[in-house]
């Protein structure tokens, strides 16, 4: 505490020598030191989590990825749907579909492609349902404590594009 103490006092003066510096002490104390006072609350206080509604919805999201499995093994036969060495092989060697970036199979490519083949959508759908399910239905009963509450750590530096970011979890 001394420390910072000593700091604070030997930045103030720095800070109020110049125009260009006042304007950075202004963007620190009025803007990022309120806003980090208000993560930090918000962590302290927590975040209230129903999982008994996260187990309702993880149920849906389970029945609906089982219905996209079988129709996208009825399109495609028996594949492992997570495998890209797989998936590549059905839709551009089997399928012919257009190979955008060599032999890729990722959400990008594949939305370019989505309308060549009616099991393109269904894939899409499948990840983006099962990504939903295990970041957030799966996992986020885990991380609530002991108040029934999730308690996250936010970090106002976190992303290089500027961005918040929260972790323990995401």
């Amino acid at each position: 505490t001394d420390k910072t103490l000593r700091l604070y006092n030997w930045m103030m003066p720095i800070l109020d020598s110049r125009e260009d510096l006042r304007k950075i002490k202004t963007l620190i104390f009025d803007m990022e030191m309120p806003v980090c006072r208000e993560f930090i609350w918000a962590d302290l206080r927590g975040i209230r989590f129903d999982p008994e509604k996260a187990k309702e919805v993880d149920a849906q999201f389970e029945q609906e990825i089982t219905e996209l499995e079988n129709d996208i093994h009825e399109m495609l036969g028996d594949i492992n749907i997570g495998s890209p060495a797989q998936l590549k092989q059905k839709l551009f060697g089997e399928l012919k579909l257009t190979d955008l970036a060599d032999g890729s199979t990722k959400s990008k490519v594949l939305e370019k492609i989505q309308r060549e083949h009616p099991v393109v959508p269904k894939i899409i759908a499948h990840r983006k349902v099962a990504k939903l399910r295990s970041s957030f239905t799966e996992k986020l009963p885990k991380d609530i404590k002991q108040d029934g509450k999730i308690h996250p750590s936010h970090n106002t530096y976190g992303a290089k594009t500027g961005r918040f970011t929260c972790k323990s979890p995401n």
